[in-house]
This record gives structure tokens, C-alpha cells and sequence, in this order.
């Protein structure tokens, strides 16, 4: 059964469905893995993964908005992680970074158009 949160989410920016693959490297290992992103936002992802991966590790994520050009290069941190019981799943929640190479544009204009 997984767990739900009652009440109010306060968000910045809304989520949109986004079932597509992303790769994602973990830490400076650059321990690359695909996993399924489950929706997204201008601050950031939900995605299911195979793989623990732990509270405030930092990532790199290469996510395929639309067709094969059109892939955004985003660095953001695990800001919560949540094991889906009677499954080898977790989902986790990563915010992005706010740093100059940004490319919010790019996903605020794929996510308006998918409202």
C-alpha cells in the first residue's frame, strides 16, 4: 500500500503527468541509471527508480521533453525518498538546481503546454 499525504501541498509551480524514461548519474561516481519520471515541474521530478538513492544526493538528470532534440541537462538533489511496499521500487522527489545553466524556460514552456 503506498502512502498518501492528507491535506494541502503548498507548491511554487504545478506538476504535470510525465510518464517518459530520464538517465540519471548519481554523485561524482557518475553511476548512471535509467529510470521513469512520473511527473514534472518547473522546480523539479518524481521519478521511480530500481535504485536507492539517498536523502540530499546531488544528481544529473538528461530529460527528453518532446522529441530527441529536445533533451534538457538539469543537476538537482534528492529531496525525498519514498519505498513503495511489496515492490524493489522507490519513488523519489528531486528539486532542481537553481544555478545559471537552468534551463527553466525550457520546461515551463513544455509543461504550460501540457496543461
Amino acid at each position: 500500500m503506498e502512502s498518501f499525504h492528507i491535506g494541502v501541498e503548498n507548491r511554487k509551480y504545478p506538476r504535470v503527468p510525465f510518464k517518459k524514461s530520464v538517465k540519471c548519474s548519481i554523485g561524482k561516481d557518475d553511476v548512471q541509471s535509467g529510470e521513469i519520471a512520473q511527473d514534472l515541474s518547473e522546480g523539479g521530478i518524481r521519478i521511480r527508480s530500481n535504485v536507492f538513492i539517498s536523502l540530499g544526493q546531488e544528481v544529473s538528470l538528461s530529460i527528453q521533453l518532446g522529441e530527441e532534440e529536445d533533451t534538457v541537462e538539469v543537476n538537482g538533489r534528492v529531496v525525498w525518498v519514498r519505498f513503495i511496499p511489496y515492490s524493489e521500487v522507490y519513488q523519489v522527489g528531486i528539486e532542481f538546481a537553481q544555478d545559471a545553466a537552468f534551463p527553466r524556460w525550457r520546461i515551463a514552456r513544455f509543461t504550460g503546454s501540457v496543461l
